[in-house]
Order: structure tokens, then C-alpha cells, then sequence
């Protein structure tokens, strides 16, 4: 069933991209050449049900992307698995992907690219799940004839190759884009995964209004969304973590109080330092807006203090404000200190920039 939902998203984005390129209906008629889709990745969705290999999987190389893709589709927190585990071992997926190949077969191809570094290798773009499941059939054989076949079962696999006049560097950012789709159609990504997702295919060229289509996403849904990954850094979203359970308004809270230096990136990161490592990623994002209500709640409230019964002294938001205690002993110093209030605050200012050197 998640086979056949990814292979519908990847079919909904083809004829979307499709249907938006045709410009005429006359086939007939002297038309110059079009030039292909500027969408990276979704040509190479459009073409990965070619002819199908049977490749040794110890042929097949890990994505050199691999890190970049955790960003946006895994992202690092004291939720995650290590490094060496794959997140849809969490629900026994890949013991479900195991036997359903051991009994029907491999049904759904990978994809992978001729490697870059060695002649005869290749570098896997997307069915990593597949490829593992793979291995560890060759890994851990079944007893009997069964298990000669397991040592020797092959994976089957389109090869995608770069077309002659593209780039390597465009070609690359095809294959990250490419890799990014298929991760995304099978997980049900959070406000903050949508946001590095959405920044790192943005990251690779495509225009902000293809983005925005890909991932049906209005543009005002999309711009909110690159907000949060320009205020909020890569390292303290990694710290925080996905937050599944907190929308967008959340993430948009956070990155307009970063934005507005209500909070700073180091006293976020020194909060987040503090919590207990198994603190969910929800928890989290929801200390850190705690703790910017408490400053604002902190900073709205004004200060009084008295002056040794002479004054009060009121600090808030808007500055300082000053107010004379009429008493016997204070009779007639409002007066002195109104005419003299110019002089001495010139005084005292003269006094704090001694003092305090590069702060005015």
C-alpha cells in the first residue's frame, strides 16, 4: 500500500509538471525545440521505469547525499536512532519488507547512478529500505536450498544516467532533489521537516514558485516556512528536534523572537543543553516559547524601588521614571531638582561613557 502511494505521488508530480509545460495543441506545426522541464528531480522520476537490472548489491554504494537528506527527512535529536540505524526500524518495517520480498519478490525496482568514483559501482538515489532488506537476506540465509538462492539474490534496479547536456553539478542536485521526493512521499512530515525540506531543494536552484508546487503549498505557506529555516539554524532545529506535535504557528513563534532578539541563539542552545537527553523534541520547542512568554511577561511588568524614602524609581519597557517623596525632609528638593535636572543628567552621562566606553 506505501509502495503504491509513492508510486501515485511521483505519478501526481509527473503530470502536474506535464500538464504546466505544454504551451500549444497543433503537433503539427514548426515549433522550437522545448527545452525540458526546469524542475530537477522530476525528470528523473519520469524516467525511472526503464529497462530493470538485476545489479549485486555489493555493487551498490550509499548515497553520498545521505547526510544532507537526515536534515529535512530524519532530524537529529535525542529522539533519533543512531547512526547506523535506519528510522523505519522503529515500527519493524524492515523485518515486513524482508518477508514480503521472501515470499512475492522484490516487486518495486530502485533507483540508482552510475558512481562517480569507481567504473562498475553505482550510488543508490532512492529504495535504501529495499537495498537494506537485500543485504541482510544475503546477510542471514534461509536453511536448505532457500538459503543458496538468499546468498546469491541479486537486486533489481534502474540506472539512471546523466544526459549529456547536463552538468555534474546540475545532474547532482537532480539526484538530491529526486532522493527528496521519494523520502517525503512515504513519511508524514512535520511543520519543521517541510521547512528544511523545503529550503534545501530551494537550496539547489529551483524557483521558489516550483517548490511551492511540489510540495502543494501556497506561496505565503512556503515563505513562512523558509522564515523559519533563515531565523531558526540548523543546529539548534537539529537540537530541538521534529516536533510532530507542534504546527507551524510554533516554529513561527520561535523564529520571530529569534528574529526579534527576544531570545538568542546561545541562551536557546544552553536551555536545550540543560533538559534531560530524553526530553521529547515536542517538549522541547515548547520550553523554548515558555521561555520567551516568561522574558515578555518579565519585561512588561514595571519596576519600583525606593530611593532610601527620598524617591521611586519606576524601570519599564518605555525607560525610567523618577518621582520626589513629598515629606518634611524632602520639602522644596522637587523644585531644586527640576531646575537643575539638565545639568545633572550631562553630568552623569559624562560619567557613564567614562565608565562604560563603546556602549553609547
Amino acid at each position: 500500500m506505501a509502495t503504491k502511494k509513492k508510486r501515485d505521488v511521483a505519478t501526481n508530480l509527473m503530470n502536474s509538471v506535464k500538464a504546466s509545460s505544454v504551451t500549444g495543441t497543433d503537433v503539427k506545426s514548426k515549433q522550437p525545440t522545448r527545452k525540458p522541464s526546469t524542475t530537477p528531480g522530476i525528470q528523473l522520476i519520469e524516467r525511472t521505469y526503464n529497462a530493470v537490472r538485476e545489479i549485486d548489491p555489493d555493487l551498490i554504494d550509499d548515497s553520498p547525499h545521505a547526510d544532507r537528506l537526515e536534515l529535512f527527512t530524519i532530524v537529529k535529536s535525542a529522539e533519533a536512532l543512531t547512526e547506523d540505524q535506519d528510522v523505519d526500524l522503529q515500527d519493524g518495517s524492515r523485518e515486513r519488507l524482508v518477508d514480503s520480498i521472501l515470499t512475492h519478490g522484490q516487486k518495486v525496482p530502485i533507483l540508482v547512478r552510475n558512481s562517480l568514483k569507481e567504473k562498475g559501482r553505482y550510488e543508490v538515489i532512492f529504495g535504501r529500505r529495499r537495498l537494506a532488506a537485500i543485504r541482510y537476506i544475503r546477510s542471514n540465509p534461509r536453511p536448505g536450498e532457500e538459503g543458496e538462492k538468499d546468498k546469491n539474490l541479486k537486486i533489481r534496479a534502474n540506472v539512471e544516467t546523466k544526459d549529456p547536456l547536463t552538468s555534474d553539478a546540475e545532474f547532482d542536485n537532480q539526484v538530491l532533489v529526486t532522493q527528496a521526493l521519494e523520502n517525503a512521499a512515504r513519511k508524514n512530515l512535520s511543520a519543521y521537516e517541510k521547512a528544511r525540506f523545503a529550503n534545501l531543494i530551494h537550496s539547489t536552484g529551483v524557483e521558489k514558485q516550483e517548490v511551492a508546487r511540489m510540495m502543494n503549498l501556497s506561496a505565503s505557506n512556503l515563505s513562512n516556512l523558509l522564515k523559519i529555516t533563515k531565523m531558526v539554524p540548523d543546529s539548534l532545529g537539529d537540537m530541538i528536534g521534529a516536533a510532530s506535535g507542534c504546527g507551524r504557528p510554533k516554529w513561527e513563534a520561535l523564529a520571530t523572537a529569534l528574529e526579534e532578539k527576544a531570545l538568542s541563539v546561545r541562551e536557546a542552545t544552553k536551555l536545550l543543553g540543560d533538559m534531560e537527553a530524553t526530553s521529547s523534541s515536542d517538549d522541547r520547542l515548547k520550553a523554548l516559547l515558555a521561555e520567551i512568554k516568561r522574558r515578555a511577561e518579565h519585561k512588561s511588568k514595571t519596576e519600583v524601588r525606593e530611593l532610601g524614602g527620598i524617591a521611586k524609581v519606576q524601570k519599564g519597557p518605555s525607560g525610567l521614571k523618577l518621582t520626589v517623596n513629598e515629606t518634611k525632609e524632602t520639602a522644596g528638593f522637587a523644585d531644586w531638582l527640576d531646575t537643575n535636572i539638565e545639568k545633572i543628567l550631562e553630568e552623569s552621562l559624562k560619567r557613564f561613557q567614562a565608565e562604560n566606553p563603546g556602549e553609547s
